[in-house]
C-alpha cells in the first residue's frame, strides 16, 4: 500500500515536439512498418514499470473511504479491484498505486463530520482516516474514458496573464499523458477501438502543445517520448523534493529504482 510520500509532481519538461502528421501517424524512426504499433509498444513499456498488475477481466470500482459529512463530502477512491476478501479489498487506482482497505465490522458505523458553530464543515483530506472501505460500487471505466475524450482540451479561458498561460501549458502537457494513460489501459483491457480513438485524440493534444509552445517542427520526438519524458520529470522532481525533506535514503533509493526502470526518458542514466 502506497504511503503517499512520493506523489508525482507535475513539473516543467522544456522538450522540443514535433506535432503528427496526420490522425494516424506520428513521426517515427525510419523502417517503423508499422508506426501505431510501434507507438503501443513503446508506450506498454513506459507505462508497465509502474502499473505491474493484469487488470484484464478485473471490475473497476468507486470506493468510499473517510467520514461522511452533511454536505455528503467524501474521500473517493477510483480503481479496479485486484483482490477482495472477507476482511480487506485491494485496488489499484488509475495511477498504478495499490491500495489495500479494510471492511468495515458488522456494528462498525462510517464516522461524520459536523458542522462548527459557525455551520461550516472543515475538512482536510490529508489528515483523515482513509483506510476503511465503507461502500464499494462498480463504475463503468470506458464511460470514464469517453467523458475524457468529450471534456476536451483543459480551459485556456484563463490564461490571459503569466501564471494563468503556465497553467495551461502544464495542463495541455499532462493531457497528453493522461490521453497516452487512457488508451495503454484500453488496449490492456482488450478495446482496440477505444484504445485507437484516445490514441489519436492524445495525438491531436500533442499537436496542439507542439504548435502552441514549442514552435511546431523543430526535432523529431515521438509522442511515447515525450510521454515517458514527461512521466519521468516529474517522478524525478518528487523524489528530490523529498530528499530535502528529509525522506530516509533507503525509501529515496528505492523511488530512483522506480524512475530508473521507465524506458525512453533522458533521466534514465542520472536514476542509474
Amino acid at each position: 500500500m502506497s504511503n503517499g510520500r512520493f506523489r508525482t509532481i507535475r513539473a516543467v519538461s522544456l522538450l522540443t515536439i514535433l506535432f503528427c502528421t496526420g490522425m494516424d501517424r506520428c513521426a517515427f524512426a525510419s523502417g517503423d512498418k508499422d508506426p501505431l504499433e510501434t507507438e503501443f509498444k513503446r508506450l506498454a513499456e513506459v507505462f508497465s514499470p509502474t502499473t505491474p498488475h493484469n487488470i484484464k477481466g478485473k471490475t473497476w470500482v468507486v470506493v468510499e473511504r473517510g467520514p461522511i459529512a452533511t454536505l455528503d463530502l467524501k474521500v473517493a477512491l477510483e480503481g479496479w479491484v485486484l483482490d477482495d476478501g472477507l476482511k480487506d479489498i485491494q485496488v489499484m487506482d488509475w495511477l498504478g498505486e495499490v491500495h489495500r482497505l479494510r471492511k468495515p465490522l458488522g456494528n462498525e458505523r462510517r464516522p461524520e463530520l459536523k458542522p462548527d458553530k459557525e455551520g461550516a464543515i472543515r475538512w482536510n483530506p490529508a489528515e483523515m482516516d482513509v483506510s476503511v472501505a465503507w461502500k464499494v460500487r462498480e463504475a463503468d471505466y470506458l464511460a470514464k474514458g469517453k467523458g475524457f475524450i468529450k471534456a476536451g482540451f483543459p480551459d485556456d479561458k484563463n490564461g490571459a496573464n503569466a501564471f494563468g498561460m503556465a497553467h495551461v501549458r502544464f495542463s495541455l502537457a499532462d493531457h497528453v499523458v493522461d490521453s497516452a494513460r487512457h488508451a495503454y489501459y484500453a488496449s490492456l483491457l482488450g478495446d482496440a477501438d477505444h484504445a485507437k480513438e484516445i490514441y489519436h485524440y492524445g495525438l491531436t493534444a500533442f499537436k496542439k502543445y507542439a504548435d502552441t509552445y514549442e514552435g511546431g517542427l523543430e526535432k523529431k520526438t515521438l509522442y511515447s517520448t515525450f510521454v515517458a519524458d514527461r512521466m519521468a520529470s516529474g517522478l524525478r522532481y518528487g523524489v528530490i523534493y523529498s530528499g530535502h525533506d528529509g525522506t530516509p535514503r533507503k525509501e529515496l533509493l528505492a523511488a530512483w529504482g522506480k524512475l530508473e526502470k521507465i524506458p525512453h526518458h533522458k533521466y534514465v542514466d542520472e536514476a542509474k
